[in-house]
């Protein structure tokens, strides 16, 4: 068994976030006991996910609190380059360098789909949600892009919202997720709600 292949694959975080079936979650407790590499592993993602929780359970400051706040407004980030017409959109997509990144469900909602559309090269990146539940009443979804030690608010919206959307392009992530927070969104994500989560693949 290759444990470094394994372990690179994602799925020890799937487990650790309690994102896959009852038979994978078997198979990785076997590994677990069978591979010492593996139960480190698991342990180092839970006390990462501990110290993370931990992190944001910190009150922010005003002045960072009011920055990423006023981030939160929908479709209302600053754009240095002018808005895409539809035909430009389609172009972008269709680009060899333009990567897509599918956010799927969890087990918190396996049927969640959503993409988004990344260019490092023209520095712009787009999102769409294909499919979300309906959330109750005051309850609004966000999606976020994950750093090593840091999580940055890129949109907050409606299940129903379904039109393509430019985001803030961040540069510098490791993957995106989408959770389900109060209405308004929050400064923080609540890593209980998280209902898809993707990271950066290569299209071409």
């Amino acid at each position: 068994m290759d444990i470094e292949a394994y372990i690179a694959s994602g799925i020890l975080e799937q487990y650790v976030l309690n994102d896959l079936s009852d038979a994978e979650r078997a198979t990785v407790m076997r590994y677990a006991e069978q591979y010492p590499e593996i139960r480190n592993e698991i342990t180092a993602i839970e006390d990462s996910l501990e110290a993370y929780a931990k992190l944001n359970a910190i009150a922010p400051s005003s002045e960072l609190g009011t920055t990423l706040l006023a981030m939160i407004e929908d479709e209302e980030f600053p754009r240095s380059v002018p808005a895409f017409t539809m035909e430009e959109q389609l172009n972008f997509i269709l680009r060899a360098d333009t990567l897509i990144i599918q956010l799927k469900g969890t087990k918190l909602a396996p049927q969640a789909l959503a993409v988004i559309y990344w260019n490092i090269k023209l520095k712009r990146a787009f999102f769409k949600a294909i499919q979300l539940p309906e959330l109750a009443p005051g309850q609004q979804y966000q999606l976020w892009a994950f750093g090593q030690e840091e999580a940055i608010n890129l949109a907050v919206f409606e299940a129903q919202v379904t039109d393509l959307r430019e985001l803030l392009f961040i540069e510098a992530f490791t993957s995106f997720g989408i959770t389900v927070e109060e209405e308004g969104g929050s400064v923080f994500p609540n890593l209980a709600k998280i209902y898809a989560t993707g990271k950066k693949t290569i299209r071409h």
